[in-house]
């Protein structure tokens, strides 16, 4: 996270910027950049088997790979976010140019689903005075997070075990996980750290139910 991030982050409510959950004992799983065949599925079948609900964040230039994922996720009881159109980090954009990014995939999520987003994703999580502008624009919350998985990052393509390892000292109350159903790794880490959230005493469905 940048200064501005940083500075960001410190003054400006959770209502506009949520890092963390406002429920407490609980934990929220968020994947961006779906969906992806053979990967989305996989996913959604392990918080199945959980009782598990999530955000999918997805860029609307992704949609045309796997249309069809989009109300999968809707029928099992998860909720669509807006991850952009292009996926282009919003420190790139002007204020015009983010509004056009958010209402582009708010428009085309709901032309293949019915759904209308309300949170934003920002790309590479990158928080800019203009986004702020632009999400009270088109009425969407920057929905951050707290703790990433880190496959794309810090822990760049680790096997599943690796990043269960490393998730599940870092596990804290009222997280937003980030984490990718771009990656194949990750419904073997779901698989591995969900039951040992919940034998913690994490609720990992009740979150969701304030954004539907």
């Amino acid at each position: 996270m940048g200064a501005v991030g940083t500075v960001l982050k410190k003054i400006v409510p959770s209502s506009v910027i949520r890092h963390k959950l406002g429920v407490k004992n609980s934990i929220l799983f968020t994947f961006d950049d779906g969906p992806k065949p053979g990967i989305t599925p996989e996913i959604l079948d392990v918080l199945d088997k959980y009782n598990a609900k999530a955000v999918f964040f997805v860029p609307s230039a992704n949609i045309h790979k796997a249309p069809e994922l989009l109300n999968e996720v809707l029928d099992r009881g998860h909720i669509l976010g807006n991850h952009g159109h292009s996926h282009t980090p919003c420190s790139e954009l002007s204020y015009q140019e983010i509004v056009d990014e958010i209402n582009q995939c708010k428009q085309m999520i709901f032309e293949q689903t019915g759904f209308t987003t309300t949170l934003f994703r920002p790309p590479c999580g990158i928080v800019t005075p203009a986004l702020l502008l632009a999400a009270r624009k088109t009425k969407h919350a920057i929905f951050k997070w707290s703790l990433d998985t880190g496959e794309y990052s810090y822990l760049l393509r680790a096997p599943a075990d690796k990043l269960a390892e490393n998730f599940i000292q870092k596990i804290h109350d009222s997280a937003i996980v980030l984490s990718h159903d771009t990656f194949g790794e990750i419904p073997k880490l779901v698989d591995i750290v969900a039951p040992q959230m919940q034998a913690k005493g994490y609720n990992l469905s009740n979150a969701v139910e304030q954004w539907r």
